[in-house]
């Protein structure tokens, strides 16, 4: 048996062999890194201010949907979408009207919790993810812009694995996820990824 971390959750899974439906995947998964040359490119870009960075610390009391963008200045922001969860963090608390100099100079931290893989074909009951070898990093990190409370970003980074899984509606804590319904396919591979998005609502 072994375990892994997703989403700071340990996830408990028996060593068993994969059911036609994993090894499937796990060829599409690695056939799609073949075609795409071991690089994950991505430009991931948000025009409404009510669906970009959020400011987890002024919305957290309110609601844990992530939603609504917080107007509040704030030192780490989320952002989440059906296929998309990372963040940002920084030293001090952001405002709007700071300088992108000042945003270099606070900034702390990236997390990748979950990125999609464009054109994967994959069951729609599976979410599938890029693995960073670390929860979180600043290496590589690359504030291009900030204007008008939105940033611009791009990351260069390494992953080490693809996982996958069958979300259970139930979880038992500590017990091993179901055979089949998760996978993991190490390969290390490259990620080149661009963020462009509001960080507060107007």
């Amino acid at each position: 048996m072994f375990s892994l971390t997703m989403n700071g959750r340990r996830l408990k899974m028996a060593d068993e062999s994969d059911t036609p439906e994993v090894s499937e995947l796990k060829q599409k998964i690695n056939k799609w890194l073949d075609e795409h040359k071991n690089v994950l490119e991505l430009n991931i870009r948000e025009t409404s201010p009510n669906h970009g960075l959020v400011g987890y610390y002024s919305v957290i009391g309110q609601t844990q949907n992530f939603t609504q963008c917080g107007t509040a200045p704030d030192s780490l922001f989320i952002h989440s979408a059906d296929n998309m969860y990372f963040n940002i963090g920084f030293a001090e608390k952001i405002s709007r009207t700071d300088s992108v100099d000042t945003l270099r100079k606070q900034f702390q931290f990236v997390a990748l919790d979950k990125l999609p893989m464009p054109d994967l074909q994959a069951p729609s009951n599976w979410i599938i993810t890029p693995q960073t070898p670390i929860s979180s990093f600043s290496d590589g990190v690359t504030i291009e812009s900030f204007e008008n409370g939105r940033i611009r970003y791009h990351i260069d980074t390494n992953f080490f694995a693809v996982y996958g899984n069958i979300p259970q509606e139930h979880p038992i804590m500590d017990a091993p996820s179901p055979p089949g319904t998760y996978l993991q396919v190490r390969r290390n591979f490259q990620g080149k990824i661009t963020i462009d998005m509001p960080m507060f609502a107007t």
